[in-house]
């Protein structure tokens, strides 16, 4: 159905931010590769913030896996609980709608981090 990054959950404090809570987690899997985010990559996240357009953001989808996506909001919030609104999320290679009441958001991505060498 709709095919993006995983995450694995080994959720480390981090400090990236002055307000809000920040974690790091690992990337699993290359399907957002085209957005230059790789298998074994880390990701700074901020937990609760919601995404704006063009975000990449940690979503569980119809209480799915977290996964990464690029994401564009139209409409209401997904915490808004009369489900109005649509969240269109990209991979890098493809786009798909789904109704925001159907998305958990995580938090905003705030940085890719990438072990250099070998």
């Amino acid at each position: 159905m709709y095919s993006s990054a995983a995450l694995l959950l080994d959720e480390r404090p981090g400090a990236f931010t002055q307000d809000g809570e920040t974690v790091t987690v690992r990337v699993a899997g290359n399907a957002l590769e085209a957005l230059d985010v790789r298998d074994g990559d880390h990701v700074v996240i901020a937990k609760g913030r919601e995404p704006e357009f063009g975000d990449l953001a940690a979503l569980c989808i119809a209480g799915g896996a977290p996964t990464l996506w690029k994401t564009y909001p139209e409409g209401e919030s997904p915490e808004d609980e009369s489900g109005g609104g649509r969240l269109h999320l990209s991979n890098g290679r493809g786009r798909w709608t789904v109704p925001a009441k159907n998305v958990e958001v995580i938090g905003v991505v705030l940085a890719v981090l990438r072990k250099f060498g070998g």
